[in-house]
C-alpha cells in the first residue's frame, strides 16, 4: 500500500491538510490519486539513519489528548525533531520546546493546528554547539507542548530512560523491542504503545477466545487507526495475563496470528488457528450492529454494568497496569460507548470498519496477483448489468468467461466463483468475519455488513480504482456525474454523497481516506474533519459509489 510522502515540511504540511479537508489531492499524494512530478529543483530528501520516538500526554488525555515526538538522526549528520499531536485547534500554531532537565536554554519548534504536525531540523543545540544524536538521547529531557497562551498542553520524557515508543507494529517488531530494551511484562509493552493503537480500542467481557474476560475485568483488543494490527491482553488474573494476542497483515494480504509470552520473548501460533483457520487466518467480528460479549453489545450502548465497570476502571486508572494507557470517557448507563479522539465516536462501529478495511485490503492484495485480475475483475461489475451486457458478442464478458474457464470455473460467473478464480479458494471463510472458520457452515454467505457498506462491496470498490487507472476513460465519465446531496442540510437528507464536485470527486475522496493515508494520516482524518457528511458517507460505497455509478459503467462495457 502506498502511503503520502513529501520531501520537505511545507510539502507535508499542505498534504495532511488536503487530506482532512479537501476532496481531491493534488501535487503531493497517495493511493488513488496521481503521482507528483518530481520538482528537479527541491533538494533530495535526507534519509534517516536512526530514529527514537516518544510519548506525550496532556494531564487530561481525552481533554487535552496526546501525541509523540521523534527524533530522527540525518545521514548529514543533522537532527530533525518531529512531533504529531492530537485536539488541536486549527485556529492555533502550538509550541514544541525540548529542554534538557536542570539545563538553561531549549530547542524549539511550531507544530501546526490544522494538521497536528511540525517539524525542524537542528545542527547545533540551544547553545550553539553541534547537536549529535546519540548525545541527545543519552540526555534526560522534557518535551512540553503549549497552546497560544503558554498554557501547557501535554509533555513527556525524552531520552535516558524514558519509555521509547515501539514504532514497528508488528510480530516481529514487537519482538524486537522486547529483546532490545529487555522487556518482562505485558504492562511495559502498553507504556510504549504509540498514539494510534491507545486510542483505538474495545473492551470484551465475555469471549470465545483463549484470554479470561469479565465484566469486572474486560480483555482489552486494540484495532488501531487503519485495523491492521491488531492487539489484545487481558486483564484478568490468569495464565494468559502476560501474554500478548497479535493479529498482524501482512504485505501480501494475508494475516497471521501469534501469541507472544513477554517474559520469554516467544511466539507460538498453534492455538490461532482453532479460531482464526489454519490455511488463510483472519480477524473474528461480529457484523453491524450486535457485538455479543463486548461492552456496548447492542449498537454501542452500554448496559448499568458496563457503565459501572468503566467507572470503577477510570477511578484507578493511574495505578493499573493495562487500563493506564487508554483514553476513558466518564459512563453512564444507556450513554454510548465512545471513543474520545474520533469525531463519529462509537467505538464498535469503528471496530468494525477499520476492520472491515483492513480485511478489505488484504482480499485485494491477494486477488491482484493474479495474473488473470484484469479480465476476473470485470466480472464484478458484468455481474451487476443487464442480460443484454453479458452476451459472448461483448469481448469483456468473453474475456471474462475464458479467464473463468482457464481458473477452473466453468459454470457459475458469480462473486464467489470469481474471488475462487482469482485465488481467493474460500470466499465465505475470507469475508464472512462473524464466526470462527471452524463455525461456519453452506448456510453462511459473503455477506458482511460493514454499516453502510457490506465487505464485498468494498473489494469492488478497490478493483474499481485499478480499472480506472487501466481505463482512465471512466474516472472521466463519473465525472460527469453529480455528487449525491451531502447528508442532511438542516433536518432534510439530501443523498449519501460527500458535498463533492461530482462523482468520481466522492469517489476519489473515498479511496484517499480509507485506503490511501498512512496510520497517523488516517487517525487525524477519523478525528478531525470538515467534509460534509463524512461521518455517513465516507462509508457509503455502495449507495455512495457503485449504485450511482452502474449506469455509466455498463454502458461503458457495452461498448456504448
Amino acid at each position: 500500500m502506498r502511503y503520502p510522502f513529501c520531501s520537505n515540511l511545507a510539502q507535508r504540511l499542505a498534504l495532511v491538510a488536503a487530506l482532512i479537508f479537501l476532496p481531491l489531492i493534488g501535487g503531493c499524494s497517495g493511493k488513488g490519486a496521481d503521482a507528483p512530478t518530481p520538482d528537479s529543483t527541491s533538494a533530495p530528501t535526507p534519509a534517516v539513519t536512526s530514529s527514537a520516538s516518544y510519548y506525550l500526554a496532556g494531564s487530561d488525555i481525552v481533554a487535552d489528548g496526546h501525541g509523540r515526538i521523534s527524533l530522527d538522526k540525518l545521514d548529514s549528520g543533522a537532527v530533525r525533531i518531529s512531533a504529531r499531536i492530537n485536539q488541536t485547534d486549527a485556529a492555533h500554531t502550538y509550541r514544541l520546546t525540548l529542554q534538557e532537565v536542570g539545563k538553561a536554554g531549549a530547542l524549539t519548534l511550531d507544530i501546526d493546528g490544522t494538521t497536528g504536525y511540525g517539524e525542524q531540523t537542528f545542527t547545533t543545540d540551544a547553545t550553539g554547539a553541534p547537536l549529535v544524536f546519540d548525545t541527545l538521547l543519552r540526555l534526560a529531557s522534557i518535551a512540553t507542548v503549549t497552546d497560544p497562551a503558554g498554557r501547557t498542553k501535554m509533555s513527556g520524557s525524552v531520552g535516558a530512560d524514558a519509555i521509547e515508543l515501539i514504532t514497528d507494529l508488528s510480530i516481529a517488531g514487537i519482538q524486537a523491542y522486547i529483546a532490545r530494551h529487555g522487556v518482562r511484562e505485558v504492562k511495559d509493552i502498553l507504556s510504549a504503545l504509540p498514539p494510534t493503537i491507545r486510542s483505538n480500542y474495545t473492551l470484551v467481557a465475555q469471549t470465545s477466545g483463549l484470554q479470561a474476560a469479565s465484566e469486572a475485568e474486560p480483555r482489552i483488543v486494540m484495532f488501531g487507526a487503519d485495523g491492521r494490527f491488531l492487539l489484545s491482553v487481558q486483564s484478568a488474573p490468569g495464565p494468559k495475563r502476560e501474554m500478548l494476542e497479535i493479529g498482524e497483515l501482512q504485505s501480501d494480504g494475508r494475516w497471521i496470528f501469534r501469541e507472544i509470552q513477554v517474559a520469554t520473548n516467544t511466539v507460538s501460533g498453534e492455538s490461532c488457528v482453532i479460531c482464526h483457520g489454519a490455511e488463510h487466518p483472519r480477524p473474528i467480528w461480529h457484523e453491524y450492529n450486535q457485538w455479543p460479549g463486548v461492552f456496548g453489545a447492542d449498537g454501542d450502548t452500554l448496559t448499568s454494568g458496563e457503565a459501572d465497570a468503566i467507572t470503577r476502571i477510570k477511578a484507578s486508572q493511574a495505578d493499573s497496569d493495562r487500563f493506564h494507557i487508554l483514553p476513558l470517557h466518564h459512563a453512564r448507563a444507556g450513554d454510548i460507548f465512545s471513543l474520545p479522539h474520533r469525531q463519529y465516536p462509537y467505538t464498535n462501529f469503528n471496530a468494525t470498519t477499520e476492520i472491515v478495511r483492513a480485511v478489505t485490503e488484504g482480499v485485494w492484495k491477494r486477488i491482484r496477483t493474479s495474473p488473470r485480475y484484469q479480465d476476473l475483475r470485470t466480472g464484478f461489475f458484468l455481474n451487476r448489468c443487464s442480460s443484454t451486457v453479458r452476451v459472448t458478442t461483448n469481448p469483456y464478458w468473453a474475456r471474462f468467461r475464458s479467464a473463468l474457464d482457464a481458473a477452473g470455473e466453468r459454470t457459475a460467473t458469480d462473486d464467489k466463483a470469481i474471488l475462487r478464480a482469482l485465488g481467493i479458494n474460500d470466499p465465505v471463510a475470507a469475508l464472512q468475519l462473524s464466526k470462527k472458520v471452524l463455525d461456519l457452515n453452506t448456510n453462511d454467505s459473503l455477506s458482511y455488513n460493514q454499516a453502510s457498506t457490506s465487505l464485498l462491496s468494498f473489494v469492488h470498490f478497490l478493483a474499481l480504482d485499478d480499472w480506472i487507472k487501466d481505463q482512465p476513460e471512466l474516472g472521466e465519465r463519473l465525472a460527469r456525474l453529480p455528487d449525491l446531496g451531502a447528508g442532511y442540510v438542516g433536518n432534510v437528507y439530501t443523498g449519501h454523497g460527500l458535498g463533492q464536485s461530482n462523482l468520481e470527486s466522492a469517489r476519489r475522496y473515498r479511496m484517499q481516506h480509507n485506503f490511501g493515508l498512512s496510520p497517523e494520516d488516517l487517525q487525524r482524518s477519523r478525528e478531525r474533519h470538515t467534509a460534509p457528511n463524512y461521518s455517513d458517507g465516507v462509508w457509503r460505497i455502495e449507495q455512495g459509489v457503485l449504485t450511482p455509478a452502474q449506469e455509466v459503467l455498463c454502458n461503458f462495457l457495452e461498448g456504448k
